[in-house]
């Protein structure tokens, strides 16, 4: 079958310019990225989830190709980033019903028919004072989507913010202790609404011996049970509202011994050791 069967031959440019301004270092950067479907979404499989809505995989989804315009500007502990993306064949979740005289819908996955443009602005500021290191970033998702509802036009084009804060305090003795935040808010991301302010707090102490080869970590997650979100999908006629509730409150104790620890003598740059800075 031609919608199964096909052939890529697709052309993925990745192009970069760096420069510095004075003490500012700026990058602006454009790649073309593809995203192929998961098995999962090709299976044609059909899984029962109640007797108002059955979910199936779509065998004939296409793959998305994003455009990325990224723009990166730093100075010192501050960074700023812009990113403006364009992607075909967005994959997105649809209802239709199963048969014209019933009232189970059929979900699945469908390609949008148009391309779906999105912003992304971030700033973020990694100040180290003493004792104390942090890491806050600020940013905002906002995309443009337009689809039709029961015979309206629907905009989905309410922005999303999101906040992310990172501390580390070395306390003598060898302890650390850390306290991590983070928080999203309402908004659209393709055609789900996300009707809940979602957060969580998080810290750990952490004490080390034998030159780091034991460690001791005593750690809390989601202290306040804040992880939890609502959606709402909208899809066509028809609209799916769900209460995400998640298990993540926890307390633990971990234990770890590094066995043969040796310290690495190799003292060069380059490319491989900025890639294990990230990792």
């Amino acid at each position: 079958m031609d919608d199964q069967s096909r052939s890529y031959d697709n052309i993925y440019p990745n192009v970069s310019f760096n420069t510095r301004i004075g003490k500012v270092k700026t990058q602006i950067s454009y790649t073309v990225k593809t995203q192929r479907p998961s098995y999962r979404l090709l299976s044609n499989s059909s899984l029962y989830i109640d007797r108002f809505s059955i979910q199936q995989g779509n065998p004939t989804l296409k793959s998305e190709i994003t455009h990325n315009l990224n723009w990166i500007a730093s100075w010192k502990f501050l960074q700023l980033s812009l990113g403006y993306q364009q992607t075909k064949n967005a994959i997105i979740y649809w209802g239709e019903p199963l048969n014209p005289n019933e009232y189970t819908i059929l979900l699945k996955s469908i390609n949008l028919n148009k391309s779906l443009p999105m912003l992304n602005a971030f700033i973020s500021a990694s100040p180290h004072i003493g004792i104390w290191e942090s890491r806050l970033s600020l940013g905002i998702t906002k995309q443009w989507l337009t689809i039709d509802s029961d015979g309206q036009q629907l905009k989905l084009n309410e922005p999303r913010f999101t906040g992310v804060l990172s501390n580390s305090f070395t306390l003598p003795e060898n302890f650390l202790l850390s306290l991590d935040m983070q928080f999203r808010s309402k908004g659209d991301l393709r055609n789900v609404y996300f009707d809940r302010f979602n957060s969580y707090v998080d810290i750990s102490l952490r004490k080390s011996f034998l030159n780091d080869a034991l460690s001791i970590e005593v750690r809390g997650d989601d202290l306040f049970r804040q992880q939890k979100s609502k959606t709402l999908l909208r899809s066509g006629a028809y609209s799916f509202s769900k209460d995400h509730r998640y298990d993540s409150r926890e307390f633990s104790i971990s234990l770890r011994y590094r066995f043969n620890t040796t310290k690495s003598k190799y003292k060069g740059t380059g490319a491989a050791n900025d890639e294990l800075r990230r990792l």
